[in-house]
This record gives structure tokens, C-alpha cells and sequence, in this order.
């Protein structure tokens, strides 16, 4: 049995991730808006964070 992944197959794989991420945030926004009573909406998700300063900056 062969585990390795085509390059396509990663390709793919990581595209569905993204996807699934969208679905996600739209499912949510959806269940918020449907039973608003039953459930309470869950905490807004904190904002990304900025991509850490490199290492040759902090040398300097």
C-alpha cells in the first residue's frame, strides 16, 4: 500500500481545506441567522495576526 499523494492529489487536497474553511464560516453565519434563539452564536473568531518580524530585523 502506497501512501504517497500524487502532487496533484496534494494540490486538490489543499484547495478542499480552503473550501471547507468557506463552507464552514458560511454555515455558521447561516445557524446564527436560522435558530438565533436556541443557539447563542459563537465567539467572533480573533482577527489574524501579523506576520512575525524575521529574524534578520531583530539582529539589526
Amino acid at each position: 500500500m502506497q501512501q504517497q499523494l500524487s502532487e496533484e492529489e496534494m494540490e486538490q487536497a489543499r484547495q478542499w481545506e480552503e473550501v471547507e474553511e468557506e463552507i464552514e464560516e458560511v454555515g455558521l453565519r447561516k445557524t446564527r441567522s436560522q435558530n438565533h434563539a436556541a443557539v447563542p452564536p459563537p465567539p467572533p473568531s480573533p482577527p489574524p495576526l501579523p506576520p512575525p518580524p524575521s529574524q534578520e530585523s531583530k539582529m539589526k
